[in-house]
């Protein structure tokens, strides 16, 4: 009961190991921070309209817009 893969097809995610040693969905989100942090590599691959301010451990996705006044 509450287990990931009631409500996640853990078939079809790119993350499957985040999952591991989970027997309650909630479980993991303790587990993400530490997940992200270490997969995920700051950057900036939006554009930028003015000077927004854009903190160093910052990841910005394709296609996005960050505006000016902006503080992130």
């Amino acid at each position: 009961m509450f287990g990931p893969d009631e409500y996640v097809d853990l078939t079809h995610i790119d993350h499957q190991e985040l999952f591991d040693g989970v027997d309650h969905i909630w479980e993991v989100l303790p587990k993400i921070p530490a997940y992200l942090r270490f997969r995920l590599n700051p950057g900036n691959h939006g554009e930028m309209i003015g000077y927004p301010f854009i903190g160093e451990n910052v990841f910005i996705g394709k296609g996005t817009i960050i505006e000016h006044g902006h503080y992130g």
